[in-house]
């Protein structure tokens, strides 16, 4: 919509990359290899580096 705010595009964000962590976490648990595990689980490093970087950047932008 027109009228979203910052707070409203930071929240979506951040429900994105808690979705992306979820489906990482369970697609390393269930993973039927470790070269695939391992896959994922990078995969959920990264997205978890994501979201605390997307967490301090709201919290910036809070701040001005």
């Amino acid at each position: 919509p027109k009228d979203m705010t910052v707070d409203d595009v930071m929240n979506i964000g951040l429900n994105i990359d808690s979705c992306l962590v979820a489906s990482y976490k369970g697609m390393a648990e269930a993973a039927s290899s470790s070269e695939v595990r391992e896959i994922f689980e990078n995969l959920l490093l990264m997205e978890q580096q994501q979201k605390h970087k997307l967490s301090r950047i709201a919290l910036e932008i809070g701040d001005m």
